[in-house]
């Protein structure tokens, strides 16, 4: 998950919306939005949307390729799907509809305040798909405040409880989440310190680190 500051977030969204003046046409496919902020917690994100009156397109889509395994529209208001040995559901926030393309099903919602939850699963964490399907077909995000601070709260399918306002907190299990610590990059290949200018990557016993600044590339073996 990207981290952005305050002073970034205004900077991330004026350089989104400088770039993606041209999407004219509803049916395109973009990947970023400046209306959109997100919550991660491992294989868990929620996605919030709060659409202005100057929105070009006043909709979101989700990409549904048809190449999934399965694909169900499950009673418990989530989506339900499986491709191969990968799990993934998600929860709309708000009513939607289905457009069916040449390779894909474009999930689309019209309501300008908005969002989705999403828990992906594997074999290996959730032993069966329907494992997975009985754990999230429980789980029921609910909006707590639909006014201007949107606010969900939503407790995983592993019991870490979540609550994110849309321009505001990001709160797990209580504790509000602070982002001046977090690093650039921070998993068990990749490293990187924010505002360094050097990427760490690490496989086995070989190690590579990038350095932006110098323009260095290092190698070796620890």
């Amino acid at each position: 998950m990207a981290t952005f500051f305050p002073e970034e977030q205004k900077f991330l969204s004026d350089e989104v919306n400088r770039y993606h003046l041209v999407y004219t046409n509803p049916n395109k496919w973009n990947s970023s939005s400046p209306y959109e902020q997100t919550f991660q917690h491992k294989n868990t994100i929620i996605v919030l949307y709060n659409l202005d009156e100057t929105a070009q397109q006043p909709h979101i889509d989700g990409f549904f390729p048809k190449n999934l395994d399965e694909r169900e529209i499950h009673n418990s208001g989530w989506i339900i799907c499986r491709a191969g040995s990968v799990f993934i559901a998600v929860y709309p926030l708000k009513p939607s509809e289905w457009i069916e393309e040449g390779v894909n099903w474009r999930w689309r919602s019209n309501e300008k305040q908005n969002g989705v939850v999403v828990e992906v699963g594997s074999t290996d964490e959730d032993e069966s798909y329907q494992a997975f399907k009985s754990r999230v077909a429980q789980l029921h995000p609910e909006i707590i405040n639909a006014g201007k601070a949107f606010t969900v709260q939503y407790k995983t399918r592993h019991g870490d409880s979540m609550r994110f306002t849309f321009g505001g907190k990001r709160v797990l299990n209580g504790q509000t989440i602070s982002f001046h610590t977090y690093k650039f990059f921070n998993g068990p290949f990749v490293q990187s310190e924010r505002g360094s200018g050097v990427v760490r990557m690490t496989y086995k016993n070989a190690v590579r680190e990038l350095d932006f600044k110098k323009a260095l590339v290092r190698e070796w073996q620890q």
